[in-house]
């Protein structure tokens, strides 16, 4: 049911968004960008801490050599943190083959001072990624390259 209206979706398409198919097991993603990322928040209590398989096994070669996971982050937010810090294990334990850390998919973490100066140095920062060029424009240039 779509806005009250029951809607005939394609068969291939109903499969692909009801079991795990190629979208969420992001098959197709190229370019992860994270800002002012809170996942630390959540993981925190886990071990061990698994990442997803980025870029994923079937993304073809040309696309592989393309993919990057970039985090920004400014450190006076407090929601926003490093990914690249995660530890697989905080009790040592050895990762398996075929399992992903923070470490291995997140190329780089990049530290930014967002907002202006009335926010910037503050909490508030979480909100201002978006609208500040130092985070803006390597963005930017990192999506030109797929056009």
């Amino acid at each position: 049911i779509y806005e009250g209206k029951t809607v005939d979706w394609p068969k291939e398409i109903v499969d692909e968004l009801t079991h795990a198919g190629k979208f969420e097991k992001m098959v197709n993603v190229t370019g992860i960008i994270t800002f002012g990322c809170n996942i630390p928040l959540f993981v925190i209590g886990n071990d061990p801490i698994e990442a997803i398989e980025f870029p994923h096994r079937n993304l073809s070669d040309e696309l592989k050599s393309k993919a990057e996971w970039h985090n920004y982050y400014d450190p006076d937010d407090v929601l926003g943190f490093p990914l690249k810090e995660l530890k697989y294990s905080y009790d040592g334990l050895e990762k398996p083959p075929n399992v992903y850390s923070y470490p291995d998919v997140v190329m780089e973490d990049v530290p930014i001072q967002v907002g202006n100066f009335l926010i910037g140095g503050t909490p508030k920062s979480h909100t201002s990624y978006w609208g500040d060029n130092k985070f803006v424009e390597p963005v930017a240039k990192y999506i030109r390259r797929f056009l």
